[in-house]
């Protein structure tokens, strides 16, 4: 068994320690792993690969920032890429991908991800596409790199207008301390780009700080607001509470996807393309993940205006 692969796979802060156990976990077909999470992964993998083809890339100068110890959004992207700098905050997952980089399937076996995005999603069932896709984004992955997306300069000031899409998913919602701080984040970013440089963007809607503390505010805003239109109307009242009670669960997801929305749009960038993607449970134990819609995730794809 790999090093740590016999760790508790419940879920939790413990889990993102372990390169192997959370790739097994969350990232992979294999035998053991979250057979819940599948679904989702199957979703994210086909949009990507739609919206990569609608891009209509080529010969691009790919930038992933927070991508974690997986190479799951890099899969198809790798098609339209010249290279591919990737980074990570956790100098774990770091070494772990320079490790896989220099030797591949021997240091670990991304092999029923890639075979998946491969053959189901993209439909190229020829016995050496997986291994070939492997090959193609090891190779073309030239650099990678710990980077703190919060920082004032992410990485090197020189790589600044040097890329043609920056990728990130799942990942300032977990680093910026407040929302006010995530529009701000996100265009830091997007000084990377050439311009007209394109965005490829994940976030679960509804189960970070950044996003809950978005949606209380909005939420007493909105409240305010009804209040003061139905000023001392028992019945308006009644029926206000009533409303918000019955639709709680979609409000709060349409509230932290208007905070997405309205946070890519200050960042400066212009959405083209976006999906959502529901699921019947929470993936893993966090905090503020109060039922299964914590964790729609919405897809984008915007460009730099």
């Amino acid at each position: 068994m790999e090093k740590g692969a016999e760790i508790s796979l419940k879920g939790g802060p413990e889990l993102f320690e372990n390169p192997v156990a959370y790739c097994d976990r969350y990232y992979s077909f294999k035998e053991g792993s979250d057979v819940s999470s599948h679904q989702v992964l199957q979703q994210r993998l086909a949009i990507f690969d739609e919206l990569y083809k609608r891009a209509n890339l080529a010969n691009a100068r790919i930038i992933e920032f927070g991508g974690g110890p997986t190479i799951w959004s890099l899969i198809s992207a790798v098609r339209y890429a010249e290279t591919i700098t990737f980074t990570d905050f956790g100098q774990q997952n770091v070494d772990f991908l320079k490790t896989w980089k220099a030797s591949g399937s021997e240091s670990y076996d991304f092999s029923s991800l890639i075979r998946y995005a491969v053959a189901d999603v993209e439909g190229d069932r020829s016995e050496s596409a997986a291994s070939e896709r492997q090959d193609a984004l090891r190779s073309k992955m030239a650099a990678i790199l710990k980077a703190d997306v919060t920082a004032a300069d992410p990485v090197d000031a020189s790589l600044v207008g040097h890329f043609d899409v920056v990728s990130v998913h799942y990942c300032l919602l977990h680093a910026v301390k407040t929302h006010d701080d995530y529009a701000p984040c996100l265009a830091n970013l997007g000084k990377y780009l050439k311009p007209n440089g394109l965005l490829m963007l994940s976030e679960m809607l509804g189960c970070f700080h950044a996003q809950r503390q978005y949606e209380k505010e909005k939420k007493e805003g909105d409240e305010k607001k009804e209040e003061e239109h139905h000023g001392n109307d028992h019945h308006g009242d009644q029926q206000d509470g009533h409303h918000h009670h019955h639709h709680h669960g979609q409000d709060h997801v349409e509230r932290s996807k208007q905070f997405i929305f309205d946070s890519v749009k200050a960042a400066g960038f212009e959405v083209i393309e976006h999906r959502l993607i529901a699921r019947e449970a929470p993936v893993m134990d966090v905090p503020g993940a109060r039922d299964a819609s914590s964790w729609t995730t919405v897809a984008i794809m915007a460009r730099k205006i």
